[in-house]
């Protein structure tokens, strides 16, 4: 039996290398003709629906109060700086000349394939068994 080519975090990993290089080119489009904070409320709106009509889908929604506060305490905290970084990249993107977006959507696919990355740890193992550097 062949092993999987990529481990089912390594597919996710990958799917989100994807969607982050076309969420750099729809910004960039989507942010041309308006403020970027706007944008980025009206980006967080779309992402809010879409996760509501998943999680009520799939039954996965939880009662908050089940939630500890703990985890709450994180969860907002992941919030506040994706919300931060959010408004960062739009007003980058607004700001930016096409070039630099262009270089942003490769960034993930670049982690993904780096000497660096999780994937390429594999990669290492096989050279070091056949004593390859």
């Amino acid at each position: 039996m062949k092993p999987a080519l990529l481990s089912a975090w390594q597919t996710w990993a990958l799917l989100s290398a994807c969607f982050a290089a076309l969420t750099a080119i729809f910004a960039k489009v989507g942010v041309e003709n308006i403020n970027p904070d706007l944008a980025t409320f009206i980006r967080t709106i779309v992402v809010l629906l879409a996760f509501s009509v998943l999680l009520f889908f799939t039954g996965q929604f939880a009662v908050p109060s089940a939630i500890s506060s703990r985890t709450w305490l994180f969860l907002v905290l992941s919030g506040l700086a994706t919300g931060a970084s959010w408004l960062c990249y739009f007003r980058a993107l607004k700001l930016a000349p096409p070039r630099w977006w262009r270089r942003s959507t490769s960034s993930a696919s670049f982690w993904l394939l780096s000497s660096r990355s999780p994937f390429s740890a594999s990669v290492r193992q096989r050279r070091a068994g056949r004593g390859l550097p």
